[in-house]
């Protein structure tokens, strides 16, 4: 089995979870064609003002997709028989592609975990292109200040969680409070490039993390 294919058998598998962002002029791969200024802006808007849960989720997302780029490159650069996705933006179309497929198959649950994962590759697509260019980095920061919010929640809501398999959650394991969750994200999950930004700064005195 190709490892591309691979890939995409294991998102099909992933059930429930938030429901995926859908830009209804373009669809999810028109969404990745958007003018870095347009995409940064939407992102910022999008996580900004979804409900601290679903942030929590996103993060879940995004601390378990890592593994799965990280073994992905890999391989892309590495066998030469390998179909895997190269970088990120091959990524996150495999994940569009997949997605598009759940709803013509009307697999709402199979659709809304894979949008977790979409979400979080776009976090970090729209992280990417902050550290390239600073114009970005006042919008990726608030990014990632709602998404240590929404980590505060991450020990309720995996506690007994049936979304995530075990191995999924295992990152999480150690988190004893609402702080402990954030830190995690602050401390381990957030580039560390952005831990000097002044709004990063200031968050951390008025939060104590």
């Amino acid at each position: 089995m190709k490892f591309t294919t691979t890939i995409k058998e294991k998102l099909k598998n992933f059930v429930k979870g938030a429901p995926p962002f859908k830009n209804e002029d373009n669809g999810y791969e028109g969404f990745l064609k958007l003018s870095d200024s347009t995409f940064i802006k939407t992102m910022q808007q999008w996580i900004t003002t979804q409900e601290p849960a679903a942030c929590a989720m996103c993060i879940v997302a995004y601390e378990n997709q890592r593994s799965i780029l990280q073994v992905s490159i890999y391989l892309a650069h590495t066998d030469k028989n390998s179909d895997a996705p190269k970088n990120l933006q091959e990524y996150l179309y495999i994940l569009a592609n997949t997605l598009k497929e759940q709803h013509i198959l009307n697999n709402e649950i199979g659709s809304r975990r894979l949008g977790w994962f979409f979400q979080a590759g776009l976090v970090l697509r729209a992280t990417e292109i902050a550290e390239q260019n600073n114009i970005f980095v006042d919008d990726v920061v608030d990014i990632w200040i709602a998404l240590i919010r929404g980590s505060a929640f991450l020990k309720r809501l995996l506690e007994h969680n049936v979304i995530w398999s075990r191995d999924e959650k295992v990152w999480f394991d150690n988190l004893t409070d609402q702080l402990s969750g954030m830190r995690y994200t602050f401390n381990l999950i957030m580039p560390k490039w952005l831990h000097s930004h002044p709004k990063i700064s200031q968050f951390e005195f008025e939060t104590g993390i």
